[in-house]
């Protein structure tokens, strides 16, 4: 019979072609120039070829669709597992020397066979196969949890380098919750989450599973994201289908942290609270990765059906019921770069059918954003249910002809192990991979590109003439080495990045120096200030403290500024503790500040500052609470008059102050710009060795005149910039109007110089 071929790619008529065929069934029909087919709706082979009367058994609007022309832009990745040794490497007590090469196999395989990213399992359990000061080496790769490689070696960087240098993007590979794996014992290091937060570590599934609800659990792992990004020139961060974790029968064991969450005042039931919960986590990751470089991607790949009988006809677990993950919610709002689903089953099968949830999945897709199918590579190899080489060829071919939908296919487990396998697909359906390459992502990249991409793990060929061929490898050729510039400049903006840094740290440097000097002249002092002060009078014995970080926009401070901003202060007597600090003011700029960039809002000479120190904690810190409360009950007209300082109390753990910063900073910036919220942390050259000092040995001890040393510094910084100083804890519940309360009670202690407000009197003085 006669059939007429036509080919169409971005809506455009190509050609026209005559052929006779033998009537048969499009399964078993191999194109001598297209490879194999398959069977679906003349509607969803737009851009592709297709044969009518292949499909005899099906009604008429059945046709064999292929796929005839190589997308521009594909997404074609594989997953390498770390996991239990999975897929790399072989073996956890291998030498680096052997994993490095195993590692640089599959990278080779991954570039023979044309395809442009690896998924690289970097935290299977609260662990890492990087380098990392927040969780311990991986048990996976030396052996022991907590002891790192030797001689040492940084797996997460060998591979970002060595994949760059193939073209080849590199998503690191996170599990959120899980801390150790089913059967494991080995011994956890103190640095897993398990050993860090024990009350939210449950044994469970035979595993050790963190609790989603928990808010430490869920802040630790946005930390460790964004420790990742800052860190490696990673090209995405990618979690699997892992979130509560699936059920061994019992309920999971969150009881009391539902409990906790009822008893301040939620009204969630449990099922929507862990949905919350994890749709927390997935927003928080989005938004911190992406504060920190925009252009990194984000990609989920959970549980193939979203919901039981969703799309209809399809039965199966629900990933919404069972695994609390709203991933249809994720894409529809765009809180994800990527989607990739896991459909790990045949295309026939009604209940479970590849094509209708893969179409179902792009629908979603409100926004756009991308749909990588992820396809079961492996059943072509496991067993009793292994899978023919065309099942996955027809997979791939379905997802082609929806790709002007943004359809995007990845291919699961595939590495070494597997390259017999691939050669077999090759073989059987006549295809080889063409070159591509990674589709860009309008929403982050800002390219106006329609963007397609598929993860492959097979082979696929294209014939073109001789001259087409030479024409598609120089192109190919030159967009490669443009794909290096771009990458090349990418390292070249953040190198240029971390340069300004060091040049705001010089500039604020500089300024401290000059402001010592610039004061040192203004009142008649030298280098022995405030040391050998035989006077008897009663500030004999007195500190002067010298402000140097409340600077204007100017680059150093002048003589003027430091008059107009009065930023000496003089201590009583009493805190003559303090000896160890004459002379050194340079000991005395915060560690870490953060004020308004606008010096113009710098706040002096107000009315009122408030101080509120805060530290870590182990159980919930309600700072947060506490500075919302503090600002929903100002009345706009004493926002004027008001400075809140926070003094994060911690400077010996700098990364948990720019963690706590950083979180206020996201929910308050704008109080922070228009100078009604300062940060700041001291510095540990403030404090002296407690352990050399003559205190009782009780750590209680220790931590109290830690604490009156805080408590110092805040008031020292202060008290140059407002007329009263109120200090509060940070879990305080202010009620309306409580500063014109406390100026109240203020006007009625005028005769006092010193005097106690008790913080617990806000709410309720009269």
């Amino acid at each position: 019979m006669i059939l007429t071929l036509i080919t169409i790619i971005f809506g455009c008529t190509l050609s026209f072609l005559s052929f006779q065929v033998q009537a048969n069934t499009c399964n078993t029909y191999n194109h001598p120039q297209y490879g194999t087919g398959q069977c679906i709706d003349r509607n969803l082979c737009p851009n592709s070829l297709y044969l009518s009367g292949l499909c005899e058994l099906q009604p008429s609007n059945i046709v064999c669709c292929f796929s005839v022309e190589p997308m521009k832009e594909e997404f074609r990745a594989i997953w390498i597992a770390t996991v239990t040794n999975i897929d790399w490497p072989s073996s956890k007590t291998a030498t680096p020397a052997e994993q490095q090469s195993e590692l640089l196999n599959i990278l080779n395989k991954v570039e023979e066979l044309n395809m442009n990213a690896v998924i690289f399992q970097i935290r299977p359990a609260s662990d890492a196969f990087y380098s990392s000061s927040l969780e311990p080496w991986s048990f996976y790769l030396t052996g022991t949890q907590g002891v790192a490689p030797s001689p040492f070696w940084d797996p997460l960087a060998f591979i970002i380098n060595e994949a760059h240098k193939r073209n080849i993007e590199v998503h690191a590979w996170l599990n959120p919750y899980r801390a150790r794996t089913g059967g494991a014992t080995y011994e956890l290091a103190p640095t897993n989450m398990a050993k860090r937060f024990p009350e939210y570590a449950y044994p469970y599934a035979n595993n050790i599973w963190m609790d989603p609800g928990a808010a430490v659990v869920q802040q630790f792992t946005v930390n460790v994201t964004a420790d990742i990004v800052s860190r490696y020139a990673v090209d995405g961060i990618h979690i699997d289908d892992y979130f509560y974790p699936y059920s061994d029968g019992t309920e999971f064991p969150d009881a009391a942290t539902y409990a906790a969450y009822q008893a301040q005042g939620g009204k969630l039931n449990k099922a929507d609270w862990r949905r919350l919960n994890v749709n927390n986590l997935i927003q928080s990751m989005y938004t911190t990765m992406h504060a920190i470089r925009p252009k990194v991607k984000f990609g989920v790949s959970p549980f193939g059906i979203w919901k039981s009988g969703t799309p209809a006809g399809i039965t199966g677990l629900s990933s919404y019921d069972s695994l609390y993950a709203d991933s249809r919610m994720w894409l529809e709002q765009g809180l994800v770069d990527y989607m990739a689903p896991q459909l790990y089953w045949a295309i026939d099968p009604p209940a479970q059918s590849y094509p209708v949830l893969l179409k179902w999945w792009i629908e979603q897709s409100t926004k756009g954003r991308h749909v990588y199918a992820g396809n079961a590579a492996y059943k072509m190899a496991q067993g009793a249910v292994q899978w023919q080489a065309n099942e996955i060829v027809r997979q791939v071919n379905i997802t082609r002809s929806m790709r002007d939908r943004l359809a995007l296919e990845n291919e699961k487990d595939i590495n070494i192990k597997y390259a017999t396998m691939v050669r077999s697909i090759d073989s059987q359906s006549r295809q080889h991979l063409f070159l591509c390459y990674v589709a860009h992502m309008r929403w982050t990249q800002r390219y106006g590109v329609m963007a397609v991409a598929i993860i492959v793990i097979l082979a696929f060929i294209f014939v073109l003439h001789q001259k087409q061929l030479y024409e598609e490898q120089t192109r190919q050729t030159i967009e490669s080495l443009q794909n290096r510039i771009d990458y090349v400049s990418r390292l070249n903006d953040e190198h240029l990045q971390e340069l300004s840094v060091i040049k705001q740290q010089n500039i604020r440097l500089t300024r401290s120096v000059n402001s010592i000097k610039s004061c040192h002249r203004r009142f008649g002092t030298n280098n022995n200030i405030n040391n050998n002060n035989n006077n008897n009078n009663s500030n004999s014995n007195s500190l002067s403290i010298i402000n140097f970080n409340s600077t204007t926009g100017d680059e150093t401070l002048n003589d003027n500024i430091i008059d107009s901003i009065k930023n000496v202060f003089h201590l009583p007597p009493s805190f003559n503790y303090l000896k160890h600090l004459n002379n050194k003011h340079d000991m005395l700029s915060p560690s870490f500040h953060r004020q308004t960039t606008n010096g113009k809002y710098l706040r002096q000479n107000i009315s009122f500052v408030i101080g509120i120190p805060t530290v870590k904690r182990d159980k919930q810190s309600y700072l947060i609470e506490t500075i919302k409360s503090l600002i929903d009950n100002l009345n706009n007209d004493d926002i004027e008059h008001l400075l809140i300082v926070i003094f994060i109390a911690e400077p010996f753990d700098i990364e948990y102050v720019r963690t706590t910063a950083h979180q206020i900073e996201k929910l308050y910036n704008k109080y922070i710009e228009n100078g009604l919220i300062e940060i700041i942390s001291p510095p540990i050259e403030f404090y002296p060795d407690f352990d050399q000092l003559a205190l009782s040995g009780k750590e209680r001890v220790k931590w109290r005149t830690k604490q009156n040393y805080d408590f110092t510094y805040l008031m020292m910084y202060s008290s140059i910039r407002g007329k009263y100083y109120i200090q509060l804890e940070d879990d305080v519940v202010t009620k309306p109007d409580y500063i014109h309360i406390i100026e109240n009670f203020i006007n009625l202690q005028k005769t006092q110089n010193w005097f106690m407000l008790e913080y617990s009197s806000l709410g309720n003085y009269n």
